[in-house]
């Protein structure tokens, strides 16, 4: 029976018992993979996006899904808004695993700085920011890209200043009118790979877009409300809100009001009839 521990301490090449080995804190590629199983759907990972969206002051807040070419799953998913924009200085950390402006507060959505990450990743092999600034004229860009990070062609998020908007999506980061946004975020899901249609019940694509213009009707109701500004559209749809408890004034009620005037001066005849049952 031997009498020594089970576990041994490291000792290098020449064998000395007081050595230490030093290893990477993370596993970067097996990390990011293990995050794809974070339990996301489409509806909850691009609540994430829209979450910063808000943060960052958005009024109108743009998602867009795109096909593949056999039109059986959803190749692209795309988050744009008029917000803020982020600086050169704070991009290349937003792709960043744990980072977050806001880490650990409890003022606003979002805190630790994993939900735009994780959200992406599970859904996704490539993740793309793009920005302007506010009060500059520069557009930014940065990524993070899951097979280049497994090959060892990416080992780091850096951000590169670009000409303007992606061709596929500038028509998202404009208003009504079709003025270019003064600044604002464009985020790009591409390679999406876990969203393709058929197979179990409600895994359709047109069922799984259902079920993302519902959650964003009721997840977002508050700020949907007229008195706040905000304009959620959903491939190219504005999103109306939805209110399951009826606690929020109904915007249609609000109308009538303001069409009809005061309530309290208009009346009303009531005409009724007794009958008798034998």
């Amino acid at each position: 029976m031997t009498t020594s521990p089970v576990f041994q301490p490291p000792a290098n090449a020449a064998g000395s018992a007081d050595a230490t080995v030093a290893v990477d804190l993370l596993r970067a590629a097996d990390t990011l993979y293990s995050l794809r199983d974070s339990g996301y759907n489409l509806s909850s990972a691009v609540g994430e996006a829209i979450d910063n969206s808000i943060e960052a002051g958005a009024t109108l807040i743009k998602v867009a899904t795109g096909k593949s070419k056999d039109k059986k799953a959803i190749a692209t998913v795309a988050i744009a808004d008029n917000g803020r924009g982020i600086s050169a200085e704070i991009l290349p950390q937003v792709l960043q695993i744990g980072f977050s402006t806001r880490y650990n507060s409890r003022s606003g959505l979002g805190r630790f700085g994993m939900g735009l990450k994780t959200a992406g990743l599970s859904l996704a092999e490539r993740i793309e920011v793009y920005t302007r600034p506010q009060g500059t004229s520069s557009y930014l860009s940065t990524y993070l890209d899951l097979r280049k990070v497994r090959s060892e062609e990416q080992t780091h998020l850096s951000a590169e200043r670009i000409k303007g908007w992606p061709d596929e999506f500038a028509d998202l980061m404009v208003d009504a009118k079709g003025r270019k946004f003064d600044s604002g975020t464009l985020v790009v899901w591409a390679d999406v790979d876990q969203l393709r249609g058929g197979g179990a019940f409600a895994t359709g694509l047109q069922q799984r877009e259902t079920d993302l213009l519902k959650f964003i009707a009721r997840a977002y109701r508050r700020f949907l409300a007229p008195e706040k500004g905000i304009t959620i559209e959903l491939n190219g749809v504005p999103v109306a809100l939805h209110d399951p408890l009826f606690l929020l004034p109904n915007p249609g009620s609000r109308r009538c009001t303001r069409a009809c005037g005061d309530k309290s001066s208009m009346k009303a005849k009531l005409r009724y009839r007794v009958i008798r049952c034998r």
